[in-house]
């Protein structure tokens, strides 16, 4: 009798994980069928060697978004002093005299102060030659259970549903079965 309740368990689990496995990848299908070049996206993945990100999740934004609303959150791949410019994945983050410092762990007051390795947000403004304009810098705590974790929010430039991914910031996204859509109101 044990065993019997046992597999009933088992088959049960195994059912329920596979209506959601089908949900969640209906809801891929939609993104991909709705989602247009253009629209401004807030997402959050897992930057892989390749620096590509494997998405966890995405949420559609809405309302009113600025040149300047760009942001991304991520480890700092390089460090160029020179040049006043950092890499977050393959994204040439560049200073000027109008960046501000805005750190609320009082790490980085300068450009100075800024480190290979370090888990930075920025807010700015991706221009069309692939460059990240900052506005504004300050240190982000590093999920723990996810060292590559990166964020970014701004607009899709590219859609491939055949190979299910999109790129945003010259970076390619790639949705999963386990990528969770978390709107889809259009």
């Amino acid at each position: 009798m044990i065993r019997y309740r046992t597999l009933l368990l088992i088959v049960i689990l195994s059912l329920t994980l596979s209506i959601q496995s089908i949900g969640q990848a209906q809801n891929i299908q939609k993104f991909f069928s709705k989602a247009k070049v253009g629209e401004w996206v807030e997402l959050e993945g897992r930057a892989q060697p390749d620096m590509s990100i494997i998405l966890k999740e995405i949420e559609m934004v809405r309302g009113e978004m600025e040149d300047d609303d760009w942001e991304i959150t991520g480890k700092i791949r390089a460090v160029n002093r020179e040049e006043k410019t950092i890499y977050i994945l393959n994204i040439p983050i560049r200073f000027d005299e109008n960046s501000e410092y805005e750190d609320d762990y009082d790490i980085i007051k300068s450009f100075s102060d800024i480190k290979k390795g370090m888990t930075v947000e920025i807010e700015g403004q991706y221009t069309s030659d692939g460059v990240f304009l900052v506005k504004e810098i300050g240190t982000s705590e590093e999920k723990k259970d996810e060292s590559n974790s990166t964020e970014l929010v701004g607009k899709i430039q590219a859609i491939d549903p055949a190979s299910h991914t999109i790129i945003v910031m010259g970076q390619k996204i790639v949705f999963t079965p386990e990528s969770r859509i978390k709107s889809l109101m259009y």
